[in-house]
């Protein structure tokens, strides 16, 4: 499933099965590392290194996500021990490997406030992607609450935050102490034409 969500952005499930096997987690460990690697080709300054096992972690969040909203037989004390917290630290190399797979929870999220608002997985995955915000900024509505400092440390994941930031206009971001100064220097003289908002948000201040 992994797989076909990384290169069609679709979820393929052939079966209900809520627990990964090892050979399976090891092969899915080894192609997420060849999808960082083709990434971070790209990435600004010096690419984070990767870190498998926060790219395996967001894998089998997402995989147990998409199973939990299409086979459902759990109480919400279940999926909190079905789908738990990350056991390390957030580190720019965990951001951008978590964000491999993490990326995608907000469109599940969609689709979960469609088919039922008051589902028990909802609060879950809201959870993930505000502590994993690299990966949720397309869903989340405020920043004020929101810890850049690893961010910021980092010229890579500082860099990619901010082009995210204006790939997803969100103004709430682009205003912030730690982004404003990176976004009016990366838009220069075409800010008004390529973002009217951020524009006038900076000129009013």
């Amino acid at each position: 499933m992994i797989q076909t969500l990384r290169q069609r952005e679709d979820v393929v499930l052939y079966d209900k099965i809520l627990s990964v096997p090892e050979e399976e987690s090891r092969q899915v460990a080894v192609f997420l590392q060849q999808e960082y690697e083709s990434e971070a080709a790209s990435y600004p300054y010096n690419a984070p290194p990767y870190d498998a096992a926060a790219a395996l972690w967001a894998a089998t969040i997402v995989y147990l996500s998409a199973q939990l909203i299409l086979y459902r037989a759990h109480g919400v004390t279940e999926l909190a021990a079905l789908l738990p917290a990350y056991a390390g630290g957030q580190t720019p190399s965990a951001i951008l490997s978590a964000d491999l797979c993490l990326r995608f929870v907000p469109a599940m999220l969609i689709q979960l406030q469609l088919l039922d608002p008051d589902d028990a997985l909802i609060p879950i995955l809201q959870g993930f992607i505000q502590q994993w915000h690299y990966s949720g900024l397309a869903h989340l509505k405020d920043a004020a609450n929101l810890n850049f400092e690893v961010v910021t440390a980092d010229p890579c994941l500082h860099q990619l935050y901010a082009d995210r930031i204006v790939a997803h206009r969100k103004s709430a971001w682009a205003k912030h102490v730690d982004f404003q100064q990176l976004i009016s220097a990366n838009l220069g003289a075409h800010a008004s034409a390529y973002w009217p908002e951020f524009s006038l948000t900076k000129n009013n201040q």
